[in-house]
């Protein structure tokens, strides 16, 4: 599995040491090959464990990080931004696009544990590349 895009989901306030909504998580949205999607979080509390190697308790260490399988089956992602108020746009060139609606609670179904899909942008590419290989026609790209 290869991780093929990444994107932040809350802005870190250096000044507070706390997202920019003053949230202890910062979170990162990330799609693979696979068409799986992850979270990724990074518990700033603890940020100061990481700077003190010598004094880190190995259980408060590990409350770091965070990473949370959040569903698959979709297409390889190409591409993904984070929208706002848990929405995100998940792209992908081999397959179809979707925006997703990331949720706080399992939503019961075993492929999308976390997400439900809102709204799917078909992927016409591969017919596309079809049509020139056969006409020939490689002026239209």
């Amino acid at each position: 599995m290869r991780v093929n895009s990444i994107c932040p989901m809350d802005e870190f306030d250096s000044s507070k040491n706390k997202t920019a909504t003053g949230e202890n998580l910062l979170r990162f949205l990330m799609g693979t090959e696979c068409g799986d999607l992850y979270m990724l979080a990074f518990d700033l509390r603890y940020i100061g464990l990481m700077s003190s190697i010598s004094d880190v308790n190995q259980y408060e260490a590990g409350k770091f990080l965070i990473i949370e399988y959040l569903g698959g089956k979709l297409s390889e992602c190409h591409s993904i931004s984070y929208l706002s108020k848990g929405y995100a746009f998940y792209g992908s060139r081999l397959g179809d696009s979707f925006i997703l609606k990331i949720q706080q609670d399992n939503t019961g179904d075993k492929d999308r544990r976390y997400f439900t899909i809102e709204r799917t942008y078909p992927c016409l590419g591969n017919i596309t590349d079809l049509v020139f290989r056969y006409t020939g026609d490689t002026k239209g790209r």
